[in-house]
């Protein structure tokens, strides 16, 4: 995904205009390691029956407002997949 923000002041106070910076998401990778593996489907595990709030959002793979079994599965189905 590419996002482009404009009006953006850094910290020296410069605007940055329309200037591209790219973000990379893998989904299933709960543990923000770049990566899908047995550990995302562990650290889902073990939050499933949870609420996702600002410290297990990540856990909600599949953003539907639940940790569950669906998230679990969808994590398994990304098993070994990763960022390039």
């Amino acid at each position: 995904m590419t996002v482009n923000p404009s009006g953006v002041q850094d910290v020296n106070g410069y605007v940055l205009n329309n200037l591209p910076g790219r973000v990379d998401v893998q989904v299933g990778d709960a543990t923000a390691s770049g990566v899908v593996n047995s550990a995302d489907i562990s650290l889902v595990k073990s939050k499933s029956g949870s609420v996702p709030g600002s410290t297990n959002f990540r856990r909600d793979v599949n953003a539907d407002g639940n940790i569950n079994s669906a998230d679990i599965s969808l994590v398994k189905s990304k098993s070994g997949t990763g960022l390039p």
